[in-house]
């Protein structure tokens, strides 16, 4: 594995905020520049492979000091499983999972969980059904089906 990947991913993001929560990565993704990833009160945890375009925003809790009607409870992690693909300026809310090889649009609002090999978009992400490359990919991890 590529050590600086492993150990210095975080410094390439402008804003990385950790009250309450933790963030992980797992080996051979990267997140570009710009990004925004914010584990307040909840954790944000990213499979292997992953790829995070710019631009993309992360929160696990939209609740803040200046929200007097949320509550810290309302808190949920945020899941991304292996060879995921976010484009640019997607924006991902708490208590979201993300299935393995799912891709999620430039611009989405995902509010939803995602299933495996599925595409979302829009906003808020609607799911667009299975990947157009499910059938490669598929090829390429040696499975027939999903």
């Amino acid at each position: 594995m590529d050590e600086w990947r492993k150990t210095n991913w975080y410094k390439r993001i402008r804003v990385i905020e950790k009250r309450g929560g933790h963030i992980e990565m797992g080996s051979g993704g990267y997140i570009n520049p710009g990004s925004h990833l914010r584990a307040i009160e909840a954790n944000i945890i990213i499979g292997d492979d992953v790829r995070i375009s710019f631009d993309v925003f992360m929160i696990t809790n939209a609740w803040s000091a200046m929200d007097e009607g949320m509550s810290k409870d309302s808190a949920k992690d945020i899941i991304i499983g292996d060879n995921c693909e976010i484009c640019q300026g997607a924006k991902i809310r708490g208590g979201v999972t993300i299935g393995n090889y799912a891709l999620v649009a430039m611009g989405s609002v995902v509010l939803d969980d995602v299933p495996p090999f599925h595409m979302v978009a829009g906003v808020p992400a609607q799911d667009k059904g299975l990947r157009r490359d499910h059938k490669e990919i598929l090829r390429r991890i040696g499975k027939e089906s999903l």
